[in-house]
């Protein structure tokens, strides 16, 4: 006799289910990153207008009807606040420690998907634990949001085999499923799938699921702390140049549909706390940079050329049919950091078009862009270095069109 357990589990959003997309909480994470501290409180705050811009299709705030007061989407759906993500002090919001963490790559979406699942308790039980466990040990290929339910209500780890359990339940009863308890049970069952769904475990197709990555369900069962070995792309292969590379360091032209350039940048190995993988991250977070991004791969398109990324990598690699390509490195600017960043780019540049050579081919152009002219604060001994000694060309953005300094070759000239 199966025994009867509860299961009304709530899950962990009875909010928006879209926001536990891996893309837009990754999209999001980058506007606050651009706008912290976010007054999230504040209809003004340029969050809202960033975020409309970035994640169109969600409605991130409502106006009431009898008063008008500004009703924001994080009054009943913070997502990243349950993931930790961000974190709140004198009524703002910004990036938490783990929120720095997942943009600048020390760690995946889907690990800390996963972690927040594997810990998230409902009267001392795991819902997402004994849904892994059930899946995971079932022969079965696919069950009914239903019939997952039914399975919750009568079986736990120590009962022993799933597919025994279920043989000897009864379907649950046509006038209960017709209730509204039962359909608002099932529609919490959907969020919690749902998000298991984002984090890799399992499909949802309407009122079906399926497994998706037994290894992942497994791994909610374990007692260590995941590893984003687990998580490694499938797409990964001998193929991918260079053996040290992570996992979602992966060359990828540029989209000829993307709106704007949206880099994540790769923390570096490094035991510094207060080393470069968090500049990378205000730089890369930063909308100037993206602009510039931007711009320039729009100007490149227009003469015909290909333009790849590679996150954690270098900015922009153009590619020249039979001639060597450019690699390009993007840095913002300002009066007090020109000199830094220079020199940063100039690092980064011989460093890049050593590490990656045999995907990128030898002897590639060397190019500096800049997101504004730095001909007023840059001592002319920097610019002759760059041209003269280095063959570094050194290109910058002005009134949307891309300058270039007189000792440099233009790009036209490179093709």
């Amino acid at each position: 006799m199966a025994r009867n357990y509860n299961a009304e589990w709530k899950g962990l959003d009875q909010g928006v289910e879209q926001t536990w997309a891996p893309d837009v909480i990754m999209e999001t994470l980058r506007v606050i990153a651009a706008h912290q501290p976010v007054s999230h409180r504040e209809s003004t705050d340029p969050f809202y207008t960033a975020i409309q811009e970035k994640v169109p299709h969600i409605k991130w705030f409502s106006r009431d009807k009898k008063d008008n007061s500004f009703r924001p989407i994080f009054r009943r759906s913070n997502t990243w606040k349950k993931l930790g993500l961000i974190e709140e002090l004198d009524k703002k919001y910004s990036l938490s420690v783990a929120g720095k963490d997942l943009l600048v790559g020390r760690t995946s979406i889907q690990n800390v998907l996963l972690n927040v699942c594997k810990n998230h308790t409902e009267d001392n039980e795991k819902p997402f634990v004994i849904i892994a466990q059930a899946l995971a040990q079932t022969s079965k290929k696919q069950f009914s949001v239903d019939e997952l339910i039914n399975i919750c209500r009568h079986w736990r780890p120590q009962d022993g085999d799933v597919d025994t359990v279920q043989k000897q339940l009864l379907p649950i009863p046509p006038s209960e499923l017709k209730s509204s308890i039962h359909k608002t049970r099932n529609r919490r069952f959907r969020s919690i799938l749902k998000i298991l769904q984002s984090a890799g475990g399992v499909l949802l197709k309407g009122q079906t699921v399926e497994v998706n990555s037994i290894e992942l369900l497994h791994s909610l069962n374990s007692e260590a702390e995941l590893e984003d070995a687990v998580f490694k792309d499938k797409l990964e292969s001998k193929e991918t140049v260079g053996s040290e590379r992570r996992p979602s360091q992966q060359r990828r032209e540029v989209s000829t549909e993307r709106t704007i350039a949206d880099f994540v940048i790769q923390a570096k190995n490094t035991s510094d706390e207060n080393g470069e993988h968090w500049l990378h991250l205000v730089e890369t977070a930063s909308r100037e940079h993206e602009q510039t991004v931007f711009n320039l791969h729009c100007y490149l398109k227009q003469l015909g050329l290909k333009t790849f990324e590679l996150a954690g990598g270098y900015d922009l690699h153009a590619e020249i049919e039979s001639k060597p390509g450019i690699l390009f490195e993007i840095k913002t600017i300002s009066e007090k950091n020109v000199g830094k960043q220079i020199r940063t780019a100039v690092s980064q540049l011989y460093e890049y078009a050593f590490k990656y050579r045999e995907e990128l081919g030898q002897n590639n152009h060397l190019a500096i862009v800049l997101n504004k002219n730095p001909l007023s604060f840059v001592e002319q001994w920097i610019l002759d270095y760059l041209s003269e000694d280095r063959k570094i060309n050194l290109y910058w953005f002005e009134n949307d069109e891309l300058e270039s300094y007189a000792k440099s070759i233009e790009i036209e000239k490179l093709l």
